[in-house]
């Protein structure tokens, strides 16, 4: 049968749909067969990934539009092809299949009671800054979650999220799945509005249709696993350019910590990070507490620290999530792009902010707008020991410390 794709944005001749497609048509064989039948024979229809209409061989006219606003999507004869939309994220869909001038299936988005899924992919900040608006969509659809989420993540859902089934793929009926992605360049297709322009932190309220912000997770701490005033550190992220480069820095904010009284704790999974020729590494001074250890471990030592000092990562939104003060440091992303909240520590004066920027194609570990001409991660390295006590200040003063 043939897949004939429609984008809500102007129809497929949309500039960008073609560089999606082959994308989507991957997604569209993982994903399956249309799973739920209609009472029109040959008719089928669900929402996973997209809306999915399955038309039988005949004369068909299919009427796709919003059901809130009423704006017509798709207007089209159809015979035995299946139809998609690109946009796979939350339309309040309304379906209606005509033949020789009457109306014979209507069909609103409506997934209260059903089984809906959603698709993570292995990048733990972002499964994090989304978990908290699924939570949400559940509780206000009515209906039954399953998820595919990182592994690392599997053992906090079950502990967090217990109404959730946790799975690699969508069941035989399952209603809607959502395409749960977080892009760094331009897709109109993932979410309603562009994730650069945006904080990580809305980004699930766009995917799911949602009026408010939803953030945190349900942690309930069990124990203490570390005595005394501590204080949990995280130097890697996903990449070099989200480290601190600055030379010496995560040394001199360990040693005066300590100086302070505060233990310090060096929570990242590895304890190197090579990459781009830089070696990242627990610093000397901080007790090491790197390793495979289960990331609800990680979760009870953050949620008793003082507080948390990171990067733009997915130790960041743990600490967040669990309730743990963060001094966020980083400079590839705009000062707003995490979540409210942090002390947030990055150079204005120097060059920032590429993930963001819409004029450059963002690199992971290269600079997209000077390449090699100035020195290598300069927005890093530019955030200098003293801007981190004076986000460290504010924050114990905050906490009534000083």
């Amino acid at each position: 049968m043939e897949i004939r794709y429609f984008s809500c944005r102007g129809g497929a001749e949309h500039r960008l749909a073609a560089k999606y497609l082959e994308l989507y048509g991957a997604l569209d064989q993982v994903i399956g067969v249309v799973r739920r039948g209609t009472d029109v024979p040959g008719l089928r229809l669900d929402f996973n990934l997209g809306l999915r209409l399955e038309v039988p061989e005949g004369k068909w006219r299919v009427l796709v539009s919003n059901l809130d606003t009423g704006k017509t999507y798709l207007d089209a004869e159809a015979s035995s092809v299946r139809l998609v939309s690109m946009e796979k994220y939350f339309i309040p869909w309304h379906v209606e299949v005509w033949q020789e001038g009457a109306c014979v299936f209507s069909h609103d988005f409506e997934p209260e009671g059903r089984q809906v899924h959603f698709l993570f992919h292995e990048t733990m900040g972002d499964a994090l800054a989304i978990f908290p608006y699924v939570e949400a969509y559940r509780r206000l659809r009515h209906c039954q979650v399953s998820c595919r989420t990182p592994g690392a993540l599997e053992v906090l859902c079950r502990r967090c999220y217990p109404e959730w089934e946790l799975r690699p793929e969508p069941g035989e009926d399952t209603y809607a799945t959502y395409h749960c992605a977080v892009s760094l360049e331009e897709n109109p297709f993932t979410t309603p509005f562009d994730c650069r322009e945006v904080p990580l932190g809305q980004v699930g309220r766009m995917l799911l249709g949602l009026g408010r912000t939803y953030e945190g997770l349900p942690w309930q701490p069990v124990g203490r696993l570390v005595e005394g005033k501590y204080v949990c550190i995280g130097v890697q992220a996903s990449g070099v350019s989200k480290g601190w480069l600055y030379p010496g820095g995560w040394d001199n904010i360990v040693r005066g910590l300590r100086e302070m009284g505060y233990r310090v704790l060096c929570v990242d999974k590895e304890r190197e990070q090579q990459d781009e020729g830089i070696t990242i590494c627990c610093p000397a001074g901080a007790e090491d507490w790197t390793g495979p250890r289960p990331l609800t471990e990680r979760a009870e030592l953050l949620s008793h620290a003082e507080f948390f000092i990171g990067l733009s990562s997915g130790l960041a939104w743990l600490a967040h999530g669990v309730g743990c003060p963060v001094v966020m440091l980083g400079g590839f992303s705009r000062f707003w792009h995490e979540f409210p909240g942090c002390y947030r520590v990055y150079a204005g004066d120097a060059c920032n902010g590429c993930c963001n920027d819409l004029a450059v194609e963002y690199i992971k570990d290269r600079c997209p707008r000077h390449g090699e001409d100035r020195q290598k991660f300069s927005c890093s390295i530019s955030i200098t020991p003293r801007m981190v006590w004076r986000a460290i200040e504010e924050l114990l003063l905050d906490k009534g410390g000083l």
